[in-house]
């Protein structure tokens, strides 16, 4: 049952004897739930008041104690009160009646989800005062959310925690319920009209936030959307937004241009502090600018100067030190519910599975260590099971194997839901081959729709089996009772103790109170570091935890902080510039870790300020040092300063009739279409030199130059209507790893450069090249040629889900559409107007379009709404 339709029904338990009529029908022992009668139902209701029937005369007047009880009988059926509290739970789903309506033999019987709901409610009385903001802030969200009971972290931050104005960690273990108190702390904040951000390292947490919580706080009069690379919005809905739920990157970027909606957060929530531990063991020019933690560290650092900060995660080792940067308390209950945990180790003619205590242990003559444990685990029936590898092509290739020997059952529909008809891509196709026999891999090769549609079938136990990559155990829970490491030798050099407890975590502690669980450890490929699974065991299961360390800060980061400090404040001269700059640096985190730290970027803060006077980025005006005004309509549309002025002459020598090629090699040239796989990042000398690392060999460089040509040819296909499956084939052949899901974030990278290229060349009154930069940023985002790019058909919203969500014309859509005349949303709403004839537009518009009748249907009821309300405003 989903919290929408739990929450809605929840409204039939407001009224006077809804609860007790479900507490009646509900006993507490017994496998067989009886249907009871009116009759019994009031008698229930009664004793439960302590009023026992009392025992009748077969003779003569009734007694004193009688006629009480039948006076009692009487008021609770008095005036339909009871009919009317029975009519709503049996509209609600929450009892079903055997027999006809309003006859004296019909019966009742609780559902199973009557037995949730009366759960649900008797969470609510687990809070047994208000007397603290904390608590009157649960109660609130506890009235909407389908909890069956508290868990004990959760219980423990009610006694404990009564309002909270520090700074403050959360860290409790993966599905806790760390994210349930940060809603809450939300909710006080958002009552006193302060507006809340809800940062996320992952898509996949944006969507998980949204889709709990979304339609909860607009029933509360919150507004809540999302911010990143996949949602459309602009600046006035995130100035108004009471809740922006946005993911790191975004956000950072936003905040360092100086963007209004930002300067105003009251509260920010940061899930997954962990991120702030960087997974890059050496900087060079092959990774150099692709640390997300040292991103984190920049953000944190300019968020705790005026921002209340909630950070949520596990367990990481040296927390006060975080605390004390911070200035936050910490909530950590010490106790913890964990899964078993099995060691899987190989042996001469078998297996041999060690629990992690010496407590079990069992041989098995199996020759395959997870074939083995599969047989430990016994028949799968019901049990969900998450195996975890180090690659894509691993993930896919185990989940055809499991396919083949150990498939699930699921429905033809169920599968239908996660890949639909208009989905005809290769990971797509090939996740369809695995799907049908209940089995399912995920990594993020997948398109986003995708991998949101699979995990929430997970979620609900449909899929019970799933392969994947280590992306899925990023921040989101699931109920699978086992998780199976398949340690290769991918994954061997990446692991962690913080990584695998993380994975260990997708169990969830709320699933692991109810069920229990299991976690057991294999090792493929032994090293000479971990020669056996044992060695390995001894890190994952017993190593204490490490500290968070950032990595170092890399130069188009450090430009865009100097960027922000001279937009926000007046300089006289360079030094104090980078005076403010030095202070900055010294309050991250990772400065509290490495004492020299500040000293060597202030060596390299000193050179990019005599590289940005160079390159007339910096300006005396009036006595005060500037940024030119090229810079700033640069930092105004969102480029990179230093990336911008990198490419500067290739940018300049744009012209409006520049070739396609000419257009795209110019988007290559920026970081984050070189940081989608297959990377390409190439950075300049002069970055190689500040940073002090080596230079890339000839075999490098000629590496990045034969992919490039492999990313031109993929946007070339791409805008030129090829289909996702030719693209990805065509760079497969070419051997490049592309997938749709790099696929759709590649383009959507691409066409945000150009569009903002475009508004630069527009504020300089390029307008012809500003219009072909405009078009050649949405023919990048949808895939298309010039002609479709240029209609408004990309602009309908149309309502999915019962008008939940909302989606954009496909290109293959669109197509059709002007291939039958229909150029603009106007002609999908005005062609097909003929009053001469017999039937409505809506009919002519199915059956003229060339779309299938129920889309087309969909599409004009989508565009007639998009019209009128076009015409309301005046547009």
């Amino acid at each position: 049952m989903t919290q929408v339709t739990l929450r809605e029904k929840l409204k039939a338990l407001g009224n006077r004897y809804a609860t007790d009529i479900l507490t009646v029908l509900n006993p507490e022992t017994g496998d067989i739930i009886p249907a009871l009668s009116w009759e019994e139902i009031v008698d229930g209701i009664l004793k439960q008041r302590g009023l026992v029937r009392p025992a009748s005369k077969r003779e003569g007047e009734r007694t004193k104690r009688e006629a009480g009880y039948a006076r009692e009988r009487r008021r609770i059926m008095a005036g339909g009160t009871l009919y009317e509290s029975m009519s709503k739970l049996v509209d609600a789903g929450f009892v079903t009646a055997i027999g006809e309506r309003k006859k004296k033999k019909r019966t009742f019987r609780i559902t199973r989800e009557g037995r949730l709901a009366l759960l649900a409610v008797h969470v609510l009385h687990e809070i047994t005062d208000e007397d603290t903001e904390v608590k009157r802030a649960a109660k609130t969200l506890l009235k909407y959310k389908n909890f069956v009971r508290l868990l004990p972290a959760q219980e423990k931050f009610f006694r404990e925690v009564g309002e909270v104005k520090k700074n403050l960690m959360i860290q409790m273990p993966p599905g806790s319920g760390k994210t349930f108190l940060a809603m809450i702390i939300i909710l006080m904040t958002m009552q006193k009209k302060e507006r809340c951000l809800y940062l996320t390292p992952y898509l996949s947490l944006n969507r998980q936030i949204m889709d709990e919580y979304q339609d909860l706080f607009e029933t509360l009069g919150y507004s809540i959307i999302r911010f990143d690379g996949v949602s459309n919005v602009d600046q006035e809905q995130l100035e108004n937004a009471d809740l922006v739920v946005a993911i790191i990157e975004s956000f950072l970027q936003a905040k360092l241009k100086g963007d209004k909606w930002t300067e105003t957060i009251g509260l920010a929530v940061i899930d997954e502090i962990t991120e702030l531990n960087s997974s890059i063991d050496r900087v060079n020019a092959y990774n150099l600018g692709s640390d997300r933690s040292t991103r984190l560290d920049v953000l944190i650092t300019l968020l705790k100067q005026d921002t209340h900060i909630i950070t949520l995660s596990s367990r990481f080792g040296e927390t006060e030190r975080v605390c004390k940067w911070l200035d936050a308390q910490t909530f950590r209950p010490m106790a913890r519910i964990v899964p078993d945990e099995y060691v899987v180790e190989m042996e001469q003619n078998g297996v041999r599975i060690i629990s992690s205590d010496n407590s079990h242990n069992i041989r098995l003559e199996q020759q395959d260590p997870l074939e083995a444990v599969i047989e430990h685990l016994g028949p799968l029936r019901d049990k969900a099971v998450l195996i975890v590898v180090g690659t894509r092509a691993r993930a896919e290739n185990m989940a055809k194997f499991m396919a083949e020997n150990h498939p699930r059952e699921i429905g033809i529909e169920e599968v239908k839901r996660v890949i639909s008809v208009n989905e005809d891509t290769p990971a797509a196709a090939r996740l369809f081959e695995v799907l049908e026999h209940g089995i399912a891999f995920h990594h993020a090769g997948l398109s986003p729709e995708i991998r949101g549609r699979l995990e929430r079938l997970i979620k609900r136990k449909i899929v019970k089996t799933v392969v994947a990559t280590t992306g899925i155990t990023a921040g989101v829970s699931f109920p699978f009772d086992t998780v199976i490491l398949l340690v290769d030798r991918y994954l061997v050099t990446r692991i962690t103790r913080a990584k695998y407890l993380q994975i260990a975590g997708r169990i969830g502690e709320y699933h692991l109170v109810r069920n229990g669980g299991s976690v057991y450890l294999i090792l493929e490929e032994p090293t000479a570091e971990f020669p056996d699974t044992s060695a390995l065991a001894e890190r994952l299961f017993h190593e204490p935890l490490q500290p968070l360390l950032p990595g170092e800060i890399y130069p188009s980061l450090l430009v865009s902080i100097i960027e922000r400090f001279m937009t926000q404040r007046r300089y006289q001269d360079v030094t104090r510039v980078t005076d403010d700059v030095n202070k900055f640096i010294a309050d991250t985190l990772r400065s509290t870790h490495d004492p020299e730290y500040a000293d060597r970027v202030s060596k390299q803060i000193v050179k990019l300020m005599r590289w940005l006077d160079t390159n007339e980025v910096l300006v005396q005006k009036q006595k005060r040092l500037q940024l030119s005004n090229e810079a700033k309509d640069v930092i105004g549309v969102g480029l990179n300063l230093l990336e911008f002025v990198r490419n500067r002459d290739a940018i300049f020598s744009l012209t409006a009739s520049n070739t396609e090629q000419d257009v795209i090699d110019c988007a290559l040239m920026f970081g984050q279409p070189q940081s989608i796989r297959p990377r390409t990042l190439l950075p300049s000398q002069f970055e190689i030199e500040l940073m002090g690392i080596d230079t890339p060999d000839e075999h490098y460089l000629e590496k990045v130059r034969a992919l490039n040509e492999i990313k031109r040819q993929v946007l070339l296909d791409w805008i030129n209507e090829k289909t996702i499956g030719e693209i990805v084939s065509t760079a497969r052949a070419s051997k490049a790893s592309i997938d749709e899901g790099d696929l759709q974030m590649f383009v959507n990278f691409c066409s945000g450069i150009i569009g903002r290229l475009g508004l630069f060349f527009k504020g300089r009154k390029q307008r012809d090249l500003a219009a072909r930069l405009h078009i050649f940023s949405k023919r990048l985002r949808y895939g298309v040629q010039g002609d479709l790019a240029d209609t408004d058909l990309f602009d309908l919203p149309i309502s999915t889900d019962g008008g939940r969500t909302t989606r954009v014309l496909s290109r293959e859509e669109a197509r059709v559409l002007i291939d039958h005349g229909y150029r603009s949303i106007a002609d999908i709403v005005r062609r097909d107007v003929d009053h001469t004839k017999r039937g409505t537009a809506r009919t002519r518009f199915a059956k003229n379009s060339g779309l299938e009748k129920s889309t087309a249907l969909t599409i004009y009821k989508s565009a007639l709404e998009y019209y009128r309300k076009q015409r309301g405003t005046g547009e």
